[in-house]
């Protein structure tokens, strides 16, 4: 052991003691009183107003399954609105329509490969930059907003 460490045990040791000698002083009534109001309303509140790790599980498994099918469904509905857009010129020249849904689908249709020819010219790192730095905004602003009600409606 090196001395300074066998100084700090020492330390450490001589401090416990020291405080365990001292004598336990009772919280005055006020607080003592505030500190049990405030347990006997958080024990009274319902589950769902909880943090997470104290739900029933079937309710927070029941939550990751579902926010994991909204997420495929999500991903699945952007990959589907892409593919329809790529079909929709074989669908488009299949059927006769009128001119004005004719422009209205050769303008989304130009819009679509607008985007894509786009979003094709950036780097890759730069989209994984800007997914991190939105990410990284959106903790950024939950965080915010948590402090705000804490210090506006928690307190108050």
């Amino acid at each position: 052991m090196s001395a300074d460490h066998e100084r700090e045990s020492n330390l450490e040791h001589a401090t416990t003691r020291a405080l365990e000698r001292l004598p336990l002083r009772r919280a005055p009534a006020e607080l003592a009183a505030r500190v049990l109001a405030e347990i006997e309303q958080r024990a009274s509140l319902p589950w769902w107003r909880l943090g997470f790790a104290r739900w029933p599980a079937a309710a927070q498994a029941s939550l990751i399954v579902c926010s994991a099918y909204l997420a495929w469904l999500s991903v699945n509905g952007v990959l589907w609105v892409i593919a329809s857009a790529g079909s929709a010129r074989t669908a488009y020249d299949a059927s006769p329509s009128l001119s004005s849904v004719r422009a209205a689908s050769q303008l989304v249709l130009f819009v679509a490969h607008l985007c894509a020819s786009v979003l094709h010219s950036i780097p890759a790192e730069w989209l994984y930059l800007t997914a991190a730095l939105a990410a990284l905004l959106y903790a950024a602003v939950f965080g915010i907003a948590a402090m705000a009600y804490r210090i506006l409606y928690v307190r108050s």
